[in-house]
């Protein structure tokens, strides 16, 4: 059983018999928002900033909120 859930979990033992997370590799998702996030906050452009306070993604309207607070 703990072999199991070790694999789903990604979970190894270290030295002192205790289970330790493995760090998972990031996914195209995760680079595609930092890549974003970067953009978004470097933003100068009124009408990019309009798209992205109207964008799906919470993080990257909060990012465009907070670029906009600071070019007022």
């Amino acid at each position: 059983m703990g072999k199991i859930i070790r694999t789903l979990f990604g979970l190894r033992q270290n030295k002192a018999g205790e289970e330790a997370p493995t760090a998972r590799p990031a996914n195209r998702y995760e680079h595609w928002l930092a890549a974003e996030l970067a953009v978004t906050r470097q933003c100068s452009s009124i009408p990019d900033l309009t798209s992205y306070l109207a964008h799906a993604n919470g993080y990257l309207r909060e990012a465009a909120l907070g670029r906009a607070v600071e070019l007022a």
